[in-house]
């Protein structure tokens, strides 16, 4: 059977795709359903679409998926095959570029690809220069395939720059995930937050990984540490050892100022969770953590990013105030508890969208691939 768009779910994480599977397959939302088949080669995501299914089922929703299981879970197969079947390949996030170059340069015009931020390319490094050099020549292979590419899928202006550093003038449309309603839900839970205590709470990160630096950002509050402040770490995903290690410094000096977030949150509560939240800390230099960012200015929050990273890039190109993670370690309480002054107009990419725009701007995406069909 032919689909018109194929979606390839390629990385194991799954968390961020259950909207735009149950967005796509509602017929209230007249995207038709029976035009899209989804495919993962991965065991536990495609366990995980399947309850989707099942859940739907009563409700006349209809669900085509199918497993690949082809050798390497990451291996540009997947994409060749596909790209019989369908009309259009829409990639939910690449696998690192020397998997990814082994797609057919036949089947490049057929790909959108949503970024998701982490997957634009290679991160070089000093210490290992043959490394680098190999890096390079297959990033430049990589380049020269993904201008070819249908057009890139992103969530904000931080993509976009990251896209346009990395590749040049190519196409790029905004492609939302979320597709609960965002500003819904903070008007229910009541736009400002209620403060208890006057504690500054401090958001350090936003999972498990090595890009937040969580460590490091600690020791930068060290001296605050008896001041009236509370630390979050979001930690229900990510690198296993690198939690252990985390959660292991945490017990050795912070424990009793400190809260470990382990559950993956449902929407409605992760954004009452950020609504109480003071001060954010993301020293990630990539383009991550989109979402988080998106509703954290719509909440007017204090923003701490990294000096040389790409958000601050585009915080500076919008008017967006924030301070820098490297200014922690100097940074008085009183300072620490001083609020930003956020413009009266902000960045239309910046800004959450409510559910049925998001379902609109897929619609007008689906339709103009249509619309170019062959």
């Amino acid at each position: 059977m032919s689909y018109k768009y194929i979606h390839i779910f390629w990385q194991n994480d799954f968390k961020f795709n259950p909207s735009v599977v149950k967005m796509i397959i509602d017929p209230n939302n007249g995207l038709n359903p029976d035009e899209h088949l989804f495919v993962t080669p991965h065991k536990e995501v495609y366990t995980e679409i399947n309850n989707i299914a099942e859940s739907k089922s009563s409700n006349n929703e209809q669900i085509h998926f199918e497993l690949y299981e082809a050798g390497d879970t990451k291996n540009a197969r997947i994409v060749n095959y596909y790209a019989t079947l369908g009309d259009w390949l829409i990639v939910h996030s690449m696998p690192p570029p020397h998997k990814a170059i082994f797609i057919k340069n036949k089947y490049c015009s057929k790909i959108v690809w949503r970024t998701w931020g982490h997957d634009i390319g290679y991160y070089y490094r000093k210490e290992t220069p043959i490394k680098n050099l190999v890096k390079y020549i297959i990033g430049q292979i990589w380049k020269y395939k993904v201008k070819k590419f249908h057009a890139i899928g992103r969530s904000n202006i931080v993509d976009e720059l990251n896209i346009r550093e990395r590749f040049g003038d190519v196409k790029t449309f905004r492609m939302p995930y979320q597709f609960t309603s965002i500003i819904d839900i903070i008007d229910a839970e009541q736009k400002e937050k209620i403060t208890l205590d006057g504690t500054i709470n401090i958001m350090v990160g936003h999972f498990g990984r090595a890009a937040d630096n969580h460590i490091q950002m600690m020791k930068r509050l060290e001296h605050l540490k008896n001041d009236d402040i509370h630390l979050y770490f979001i930690l229900s995903y990510g690198d296993s050892e690198y939690i252990k290690d985390v959660k292991n410094y945490i017990s050795k000096g912070w424990h009793h100022k400190s809260t470990i977030v382990t559950n993956f949150l449902p929407i409605n509560e992760y954004v009452n969770f950020l609504n109480q939240m003071d001060v954010i800390i993301f020293d990630g230099p990539r383009s991550y953590a989109l979402g988080n960012i998106n509703l954290l200015i719509y909440l007017r929050k204090k923003l701490f990013v990294n000096r040389n990273g790409i958000i601050r890039k585009a915080f500076d190109l919008t008017g967006i105030p924030y301070c820098l993670t490297d200014e922690l370690e100097n940074m008085t309480y009183d300072e620490l508890k001083e609020p930003l002054i956020y413009p009266d107009i902000i960045e239309s990419s910046f800004i959450p969208r409510n559910r049925e725009a998001n379902i609109e701007s897929w619609k007008n995406i689906l339709n103009s691939l249509d619309s170019q069909s062959n």
